[in-house]
């Protein structure tokens, strides 16, 4: 007998959202739609996956995902939790696995950057809602952020936690002049390692379009797939207008 398959989390955040748009679910042709579009964003370079969203690591058999950093989720931890919590505080690790595990909900990030107050509540709110153990949790955290990339005399602090300074508005608008892929995309919905990446590829694209160098249309498979991602949502959500309780 075939496995059960497992419906990766990308998917499953834009069914979710199509379920609210429409006041209902959507058809089974319509669900296997936006997997199968979805399967294309996380594999938009013939053979090679990409790493476009960081790969999500499951803690235990709970229903809680630890996902790679994200930028957003990253200044956050670095500009408010760091500075808010020691570097031993228990609280700081959990600040860390919720930056994590909500790196790419944006407004959930942005709720907890309104004081160390709020912050407080909504992460101790989110950790009683926990199923997994306490080592399960860090073993997914330990997949995402391997401890060689901690510092070691630290505890839980991931060392590329507290960088230098770098200018992520810069590096977004770059990449949004190179794909046409907006910033907010670059940073709530990607990992961070992948963000440079594409910064990286998109330097190239600015450059061959300037006729100093080559490499011109290097994202055009991603901007194709995440295209055809919003452009299928956004008919699923026509075919269902006047059906649902919410347009």
């Amino acid at each position: 007998m075939l496995a059960k398959p497992e419906l990766h989390p990308l998917a499953a955040r834009h069914l979710a959202e199509l379920r609210d748009r429409i006041g209902g679910d959507p058809t089974i042709e319509e669900a296997m739609w936006i997997v199968q579009l979805c399967d294309r964003v996380l594999c938009p370079f013939e053979g090679e996956r990409s790493d476009l969203c960081g790969y999500p690591v499951r803690c235990g058999i709970s229903s809680t995902y630890i996902w790679p950093m994200t930028v957003g989720a990253s200044v956050w931890f670095q500009d408010y939790a760091s500075a808010w919590w020691g570097r031993r505080d228990s609280k700081l690790y959990f600040a860390l696995a919720y930056a994590l595990a909500n790196g790419r909900d944006r407004e959930a990030m942005r709720a907890i950057a309104a004081g160390r107050r709020e912050a407080e509540a909504a992460i101790t709110a989110w950790a009683k809602t926990l199923t997994c153990t306490r080592e399960e949790l860090d073993a997914a955290i330990d997949v995402v952020l391997p401890p060689r990339h901690r510092d070691p005399k630290e505890g839980d602090t991931p060392a590329d936690s507290r960088p230098a300074k770098i200018d992520w508005e810069r590096i977004v608008g770059e990449i949004e002049a190179a794909t046409g892929i907006p910033a907010d995309h670059w940073l709530w919905e990607v990992s961070r390692d992948a963000t440079i990446r594409a910064w990286e590829r998109s330097k190239a694209v600015l450059l061959a379009r300037s006729g100093r160098g080559s490499g011109a249309g290097i994202l055009d498979p991603l901007n194709t797939a995440l295209q055809d991602l919003a452009q299928a949502k956004a008919a699923i959500i026509k075919a269902h207008e006047g059906t649902g309780s919410e347009q």
